[in-house]
């Protein structure tokens, strides 16, 4: 087995592992095209003798308002979205593998965080609740509700 197919075989699992079986994605018929190649060796001369860097998006920023040393609101919205994963490994099969999370955080000064405001969450979920989305959300704040410790009130609004 080269590289190529090992990368191709880690995708693979990735995606069956998240839960991609749909008719239109599917784990195991999804095209697969690895465009992973050395560094070329004109950008690695511009650079000292290590080549050039790694490029990506990036949020946050190193504080002390958590354990994690991240802003509140990339914490919450990572706690979100891996209680409604965990979730969904247990059990909770109307919910498909895509979901997202944001989460609006008030603060009465820097890295003093007083509570959440506002949390908008989407989840994929069964076609069987696709005309109820009151139950939906009903079961997603089940799951997530938890996850905001001290920071959640009765006047959070969920969307």
């Amino acid at each position: 087995m080269d590289n190529t197919d090992s990368i191709e075989e880690l995708v693979r699992q990735t995606v069956k592992d998240i839960g991609y079986e749909q008719e239109n994605f599917h784990w195991n018929t999804l095209s697969f095209k690895n465009l992973i190649h050395n560094q070329s060796v004109d950008i690695a001369r511009g650079t000292d003798n290590f080549g050039a860097g790694d490029q990506g998006m990036m949020f946050g920023y190193a504080c002390n308002e958590n354990d994690s040393l991240m802003p509140s609101a990339i914490y919450y919205s990572h706690k979100i979205t891996k209680a409604l994963s965990t979730a969904r490994h247990n059990g909770q099969d109307w919910m498909g593998p895509d979901g997202k999370a944001q989460v609006t955080v008030e603060y009465s000064n820097v890295n003093e965080p007083v509570r959440i405001s506002n949390v908008i969450c989407s989840t994929q979920h069964s076609e069987d609740l696709k005309d109820n989305p009151a139950e939906v959300q009903k079961r997603v704040e089940e799951i997530i509700k938890p996850e905001l410790n001290d920071m959640f009130d009765d006047i959070l609004s969920f969307k």
